[in-house]
C-alpha cells in the first residue's frame, strides 16, 4: 500500500510539472505573437505602394496576418505568420480586371464538382462561389465556403486535388 501511494504521488507530481511547462509554453507563444503594426512593417519591405487593408485569420493551421498594398496598378497581398513574422505567401494581381490573367480550367484533372466536394470535406461548410486562381505557380480552384457566418477560400490544385490553402476571414474583416 505504501509503494502504491508513493507511485501515485510521483505521477501526480509529474503531471503538475508537465502542466506548468505547458502553460509556460503557451504564455510564451502568446507573448511572442507579432502585432498587426509589425506585420505591416514586414509587408512593406517586399511590396511597394500604400497599405490598403489588413486582416487576421487562419491559413493552413497557421495564425496569419494579411496585408494588402497597392501602387495604383498592382495589388499585392502578403500573408505573414503571426508568430514568427515569416512571409508565407505573396500574391499579386492587376488592379485592372481587363488585364488580369484568368486560369483556364479546360485541362484540369480535378473537375469543379470534385473541387467543391474536397473543399466541403475540408471545412464542413457550404460552397458560395467558385473561381480559378494561381497559387505559387500552380493552377487552382478557388472555392469560397461559408460556415457558421464565417467565410473561407479553399484553394485546390487542379492537377492533384491537393488542398493548397484554407484561408479563413475574420467576421470583422468584411
Amino acid at each position: 500500500m505504501g509503494t502504491e501511494r508513493i507511485l501515485w504521488k510521483g505521477a501526480f507530481a509529474m503531471l503538475i510539472v508537465l502542466l506548468i511547462a505547458a502553460s509556460a509554453f503557451l504564455v510564451s507563444a502568446v507573448q511572442n505573437k507579432k502585432s498587426q503594426e509589425e506585420a505591416i512593417q514586414i509587408a512593406t519591405t517586399v511590396a511597394e505602394g500604400t497599405v490598403t487593408s489588413t486582416g487576421h485569420g487562419i491559413s493552413n493551421g497557421n495564425d496569419v496576418y494579411y496585408v494588402e498594398t497597392s501602387d495604383g496598378t498592382i495589388e499585392t497581398e502578403i500573408e505573414i505568420d503571426a508568430t514568427t513574422g515569416e512571409i508565407l505567401n505573396i500574391e499579386q494581381e492587376s488592379e485592372d480586371d481587363e488585364n488580369e490573367v484568368k486560369v483556364s480550367s479546360d485541362n484540369a484533372e480535378i473537375t469543379e464538382e470534385e473541387a467543391k466536394e474536397i473543399a466541403v470535406a475540408e471545412t464542413g461548410g457550404k460552397v458560395t462561389e467558385v473561381d480559378t486562381d494561381r497559387k505559387n505557380g500552380r493552377d487552382a480552384w478557388e472555392i469560397e465556403i461559408k460556415k457558421d457566418g464565417n467565410y473561407a477560400d479553399v484553394l485546390i490544385d487542379m492537377e492533384t486535388g491537393e488542398v493548397l490553402a484554407v484561408e479563413w476571414e475574420d467576421s470583422d474583416d468584411e
